[in-house]
């Protein structure tokens, strides 16, 4: 059965419940950068990223983890602000771990994120267009994520990350490319604090805060790197 469909593959849920990325012929570059990501992150255990669990290259299929959803399903079950909170808690840490290691997702949106029942926990996934410095592009983004400024690496990441955190705290996904007005309408229900730090991850005139930045402003305590 088919989960969801994509630019260069679909999810599929087997006889077995099993969860796996197919990926067609034409995206064999994608799907070698993808499994090429999952093995370098992989070298930290303890990351949210969804786990290499197995793949096979005459098929070109990758192995994701049961019991999941996406987080835009999840949002819909309106969760608490202390689950959202943990979940933004997370993320914020999925990124900080890739921008540390020099990998720019490069395609950072809800679609991206699913969240695993039995664990209570997140999952990145995607990393078909992610990279080291020089070797991602951010223009491949999903629209409603897509710097407008069209910058690559990390400050391409923040910008599509304030988007999402928007999207979390007030519990409302958007449809499509949210427009300068929608934005600003959105975060005024938001504290702020947290209205200072998106305002300027999604500024397309002044310099976005990293990714550390962004986590201290959310409270969180780093670990050491």
């Amino acid at each position: 059965m088919i989960l969801g469909t994509g630019t260069y593959g679909t999810v599929d849920l087997t006889d077995q419940g099993d969860v796996i990325k197919k990926i067609p012929a034409k995206g064999f570059s994608i799907y070698l950068r993808e499994v090429f990501n999952l093995v370098y992150l992989n070298k930290e255990p303890n990351l949210h990223v969804v786990g290499l669990k197995g793949f096979s290259v005459p098929e070109m299929n990758i192995k994701l983890e049961r019991g999941s959803e996406d987080i835009a399903a999840w949002i819909k079950k309106s969760p608490s602000s202390a689950e959202r909170g943990k979940v933004i808690s997370q993320l914020l840490l999925c990124v900080w771990w890739l921008h540390h290691m020099q990998i720019t997702h490069a395609d950072l949106k809800l679609g991206n994120i699913i969240y695993v029942r039995n664990t209570d926990s997140i999952r990145l996934i995607d990393f078909g267009f992610s990279g080291l410095p020089g070797w991602c592009h951010h223009t491949c983004t999903t629209p409603a994520y897509a710097d407008p400024n069209k910058e690559d690496g990390p400050s391409g990441d923040i910008y599509s990350l304030g988007i999402i955190l928007t999207e979390l705290l007030t519990g409302v996904p958007f449809i499509s490319r949210p427009s300068a007005s929608k934005i600003r309408d959105a975060l005024q229900v938001l504290g702020s604090d947290h209205r200072k730090i998106i305002s300027r991850m999604i500024s397309l005139k002044r310099k976005r805060p990293t990714i550390d930045e962004v986590c201290t402003s959310f409270g969180l305590r780093l670990p050491p790197f």
